[in-house]
């Protein structure tokens, strides 16, 4: 983008002026460069930026602060083409809108790096965590509740309602087609690929090795179908089952349980009198209604976690291993590749 540096200072001191003295009448106006109402200006060598709370956003790109998908409060726009737009969303517990954010602006599907209780409106509270992807169709009400200490960390992603509506009719035979409710259920399982591809998806962009838009597109479209794919909706008449209820809310408990490190040396004894249950009965509710068993969800857990620690602890690879639970580096090592393809020092490697 090329401006006049004359130009540009006028247009600077009008916006500093504007800033400080908050009249809107005096919003600067350039034919190339929109001003947001709050934020923090800075230049790079190519562009000028504005900063809005969380989001970095170019002010010649399309807008984007006017993004209809993007709260200036929680989001930041990691991907954007005319069929895919991906977010990362980062809310503080001490936030005032952390329990209520609003109704989804869109229809989303939503990979959580850290473990928060959803309730939609009208249904049951449910745990999402890093093993699980959340749903959202446009409008849902929806309540979050704390459960770690560093609130809600997510990535989200939304495709354009054509690519969603194909994806949608490969995916669920029983879908009644109705384009304003395309998501069924509000959560459901992912394995360690999906979890893995869409963080390195997320990376690539971040890191300015974003790719084309066919690419892009075509990978998210195959993303949601594969962890559609682990979806089953529960029948109306099933969900009415008070038993159902009981055994789902135990379940969800147990998620609460296994998704925060300091519990991951228990054993399932130990789980279970937690939860007031015998240890048979968690085990076997636990996989009916999850398709996992306690060990394995607790490992997805760990894991994902490691990704989040291992850009700081690459050079403690042996403290990293013992502080997730693990007897030695080399179990570690073996569990990580054996869940995500890879090993934590191959996967350090790739960031950088």
């Amino acid at each position: 983008m090329e401006l006049c540096e004359v130009s540009l200072a006028r247009w600077l001191d009008s916006a500093i002026k504007f800033l400080l003295d908050g009249d809107r009448s005096a919003r600067p106006r350039h034919p190339e460069l929109v001003l947001p109402l709050s934020g923090t200006l800075w230049r790079s060598e190519d562009a000028i930026f504005w900063q809005v709370a969380a989001i970095d956003l170019p002010c010649d790109h399309r807008a984007m602060h006017r993004h209809p998908l993007l709260s200036s409060d929680f989001d930041r726009l990691v991907y954007q083409s005319e069929h895919l737009t991906v977010g990362s969303f980062r809310a503080s517990v001490a936030h005032p809108r952390f329990s209520d954010s609003g109704p989804a602006p869109g229809h989303f599907f939503v990979f959580p790096r850290t473990a928060v209780a959803i309730q939609h409106e009208g249904q049951r509270q449910f745990v999402a965590g890093p093993p699980i992807v959340t749903y959202y169709n446009q409008g849902q009400i929806y309540r979050r509740a704390a459960i770690a200490a560093d609130g809600d960390r997510c990535e989200w992603f939304a495709l354009s309602e054509t690519l969603l509506s194909s994806v949608i009719a490969a995916t669920d035979a029983a879908h009644d087609g109705n384009r304003g409710r395309p998501f069924r259920v509000p959560f459901g399982p992912s394995d360690a690929t999906c979890y893995l591809a869409q963080r390195r998806f997320v990376e690539d962009c971040l890191g300015g090795r974003a790719p084309d838009a066919l690419t892009a597109e075509e990978w998210a479209a195959h993303l949601l179908h594969a962890v559609l794919g682990y979806c089953t909706p529960v029948p109306r008449t099933q969900a009415r089952s008070t038993t159902l209820a009981r055994e789902r809310d135990l379940v969800e408990q147990a998620k609460i349980e296994l998704l925060q490190p300091d519990r991951w040396h228990w054993g399932l004894q130990v789980l279970a009198q937690r939860l007031g249950c015998s240890a048979f009965h968690l085990c076997r509710v636990f996989r009916r209604h999850s398709g996992s068993s306690l060990h394995a969800f607790k490992e997805q857990a760990r894991l994902r976690h490691a990704l989040e620690a291992l850009p700081d602890r690459t050079g403690d690879l042996t403290g990293l291993a013992l502080d997730l639970g693990y007897t030695s580096h080399s179990h570690f090592g073996a569990a990580f590749k054996k869940h995500f393809g890879l090993s934590p020092t191959q996967y350090a490697a790739r960031r950088n």
